[in-house]
């Protein structure tokens, strides 16, 4: 799931996907575990992703 989730990051662009809607959309309720274990993972925050996604418009 949070590879899955990475994806959607990964190819949002614009402001009309958030962290929330793409963690809730892989089933992933609880937030804070999300974004700990995401980091854990990936180096990065979610946020982070989603930002460098959001830059680059893809």
């Amino acid at each position: 799931r949070l590879d899955n989730a990475r994806a959607a990051l990964q190819k949002a662009t614009g402001n009309s996907v958030t962290v929330t809607q793409v963690a809730h959309q892989w089933r992933l309720h609880h937030l804070g575990r999300f974004a700990r274990n995401y980091k854990r993972r990936f180096g990065e925050s979610p946020s982070t992703t989603l930002k460098r996604s959001r830059s680059r418009g893809n």
